[in-house]
């Protein structure tokens, strides 16, 4: 049998989503494609297509000819980051029927979150590495920020180097293929940096400022601890990083999306605010979704979305402060006020 990944296929040169699926338009991507006898078309990170999701790639809506194209062939798509409203925008635009949709669970036990106010930084972060061995990734929100953490981490002794769009494509390769191969080496980027990196003993991955969203914060801390080993996610935060991404949503976004945002941004308040449970923020379960006149029954799957409801974890139990299905039994995470 053989398979093809859309996406996959297309980014084994060039990492990044979004050149993928420009790629994958392409008359050349296409002619390789009809010569080949297609047994399966997987589109990876398909909240890409998705205008609320929060990651949206216009390119991705490109993809929707070529799989009409190729009607025959089943089409799958996946990404661990979608909402209810970017689950039912996916399969209109994917053309994949509602029967198609799994919803599985998501929860990574072995990673213990942590979320602090940001107090001079540079100093949380060299306890952070002084306490932590192993590789690690400290993300940054802007690519001289991310020069400066780099300086200062490796100014401590620890292995340190940066990471973003704005260096040349020879450093940033060269210093990718560092970090792959050490095994305690801290990588300071922007978000540019982890997707398609192939590195399973990421001890710790650390956030210098909010994220976009939860669901970029689940997606970005997801990539420590791909082993199984214990590992930890951290957040610094302060109070004019949701100034600036409020700025941002009103002067940026596109009007008809701004809502969205917003309800994004709100519901990453909550989680930084708590004095409860964060894992069990990020693993609540998404609001009952129906399209209008029809129900979703998993059935048949072409579509495979892995979000939704948390499975059991075998950690110690942790304290919530509002009601929790039996499925969310021995969820774990450390609760500091």
């Amino acid at each position: 049998m053989v398979a093809v990944d859309v996406v996959a296929v297309a980014t084994v040169a060039a990492p990044r989503a979004g050149r993928g699926s420009r790629r994958a338009t392409t008359e050349s991507f296409r002619r390789l494609v009809d010569r080949a006898h297609l047994s399966l078309i997987a589109i990876n990170e398909a909240h890409c297509v998705s205008e609320w999701g929060h990651d949206f790639r216009p390119d991705y809506r490109q993809l929707r000819s070529l799989l009409e194209e190729h009607r025959e062939v089943p089409r799958l798509a996946l990404t661990a980051t979608a909402d209810a409203r970017t689950r039912a925008d996916i399969l209109c635009q994917l053309g994949i029927p509602e029967e198609g949709l799994i919803v599985a669970g998501f929860d990574r036990p072995n990673i213990r979150y942590h979320v602090r106010p940001r107090d001079g930084l540079s100093g949380q972060l060299k306890l952070l590495l002084a306490a932590q061995p192993g590789p690690g990734i400290v993300y940054a929100p802007s690519r001289d920020k991310s020069e400066r953490i780099a300086e200062q981490l490796a100014a401590t002794g620890r292995n340190a180097l940066a990471y973003h769009a704005g260096l040349d494509p020879s450093v940033r390769a060269r210093n990718q293929a560092s970090f792959v191969d050490s095994e305690e080496m801290v990588m300071a980027a922007t978000v540019a940096f982890g997707m398609g990196i192939d590195k399973p003993d990421v001890r710790f991955v650390a956030h210098a400022g909010i994220p976009k969203s939860i669901e970029a914060y689940y997606q970005e801390t997801g990539r420590a601890g791909r082993d199984g080993e214990p590992a930890e996610a951290w957040l610094f935060w302060g109070a004019e990083d949701f100034a600036r991404a409020r700025s941002r949503i009103e002067q940026e976004v596109e009007p008809d999306r701004r809502a969205g945002e917003r309800d994004r941004l709100n519901a990453l308040a909550v989680f930084v605010e708590t004095s409860g449970c964060r894992r069990a923020i990020l693993l609540r379960p998404p609001i009952p979704f129906r399209l209008e006149g029809t129900t979703a029954t998993p059935r048949s799957p072409l579509a495979v979305f892995a979000n939704g409801s948390a499975p059991r974890s075998r950690r110690l139990p942790c304290w919530c402060p509002w009601p929790r299905p039996s499925r969310w039994r021995s969820l774990h995470c450390r609760v500091r006020p």
